[in-house]
């Protein structure tokens, strides 16, 4: 059964263990009926991108380098498109890109007022 698990192409969605008393452990990585994963980074991107008014590239970059955010964009695939638990990961994934703006703003405000604070530090 192992071999012809491993041979098969369509098991991209499944993640594997071996453990000495059970054997291959499966385990399922993505919902049959997930979101388009895709679709919620290239959502966030483009919305902080338009609130920023800073390139895509930048926009991903800082979306990626927050934990948080990634943390909850990592869970959409797991659950369910249309169900409870992927309301409460895209209100999540809001409020992470919004926090991400505001923490722009305010290094922008606070750089006027002290030189040199940086988003980074704005949003810590």
């Amino acid at each position: 059964q192992v071999e012809r698990f491993e041979k098969s192409p369509e098991n991209s969605s499944i993640e594997t263990s071996y453990d000495s008393e059970d054997g291959m452990l499966l385990r399922l990585a993505r919902h049959p009926r997930a979101p388009d994963d895709l679709e919620y980074m290239d959502e966030h991107i483009s919305k902080l991108s338009r609130n920023l008014d800073i390139d895509v590239e930048d926009a991903k970059q800082r979306l990626k380098s927050d934990e948080k955010f990634m943390q909850f964009w990592s869970l959409i695939r797991s659950v369910e498109v249309n169900s409870e638990e992927e309301r409460a990961i895209s209100r999540n994934l809001g409020a992470r890109t919004q926090i991400l703006a505001d923490a722009h703003h305010l290094a922008k405000r606070l750089s006027s007022e002290v030189p040199e604070v940086s988003w980074q530090e704005a949003r810590e």
